[in-house]
C-alpha cells in the first residue's frame, strides 16, 4: 500500500478489488470450468477454461487459466495457459492496510465475498 500511496498525487484516489472468497467453496469448486467467449476483433474468438483453488491454508486463492484464440472457422490458432495467486483479504483487513498507508476517505463497496475498496491519499 505505501508504495501505491507514493506514486499518486496528494488527493489522489486508489481503489482496488479483493475478495476474501468463501473458503468452503473454493475448496470444492476444482473443476474446469468454461467462462464466456471473448471476441477479439477479426472474427477471432477467445475460448477461456479456468479452475480456482485455495494454497496456503486459504489465504491464497490460484487460478489457472487456459485461453484458445480460435479463428472464424473453429480451428486453434494459439493456446496460453498460466496461474494468478490472488491474496484473499476481508474488506476490514484491506481498509486497515489503506489507513496505515496513509489513505483517508475509505469507502467499500460490495461484501467480503467480493469489493472494491477506495482510499484517498493525504
Amino acid at each position: 500500500m505505501h508504495s501505491y500511496a507514493a506514486a499518486l498525487t496528494p488527493g489522489g484516489i486508489l481503489a482496488l478489488s479483493g475478495s476474501a472468497g468463501d473458503a468452503a467453496v473454493l475448496r470444492t469448486r476444482t473443476d474446469w470450468v468454461r467462462r464466456p467467449d471473448v471476441p477479439l476483433g477479426d472474427g477471432r474468438t477467445a475460448h477461456v477454461e479456468e479452475r480456482r483453488r485455495t494454497r496456503d491454508g486459504g489465504r491464497l486463492l490460484a487460478v489457472e487459466r487456459t485461453v484458445r484464440v480460435v479463428d472464424p472457422d473453429g480451428r486453434g490458432r494459439t493456446t496460453e495457459e498460466g496461474t494468478q495467486l490472488r491474496r484473499l483479504r476481508p474488506m476490514a483487513e484491506l481498509a486497515q492496510l489503506f489507513a496505515e498507508a496513509g489513505f483517508t476517505h475509505l469507502h467499500a463497496y460490495g461484501n467480503d465475498a467480493d469489493h472494491v475498496l477506495t482510499g484517498r491519499r493525504r
